[in-house]
């Protein structure tokens, strides 16, 4: 399934999706455990708007770091 343009847009959170429409949201700061900060506190709002409203997303998980 290709990649959606938010797939790349926010620093904090990394995205993968597989075949079957389940999107794994992962939180992260430079690959590692996630600080957050102000940046990550207006992503996530803008990330999560950005996956109801992608058609390809039928579930979402959410997870963190390592």
């Amino acid at each position: 399934m290709p990649q959606s343009d938010y797939f790349t847009r926010y620093q904090n959170l990394a995205f993968d999706r597989d075949d079957n429409g389940v999107l794994t949201l992962r939180f992260h700061t430079d690959g590692g455990p996630i600080v957050f900060t102000g940046q990550t506190h207006e992503d996530l709002p803008r990330a999560l708007d950005d996956i109801a409203l992608d058609p390809e997303n039928r579930a979402v998980v959410l997870s963190t770091c390592c």
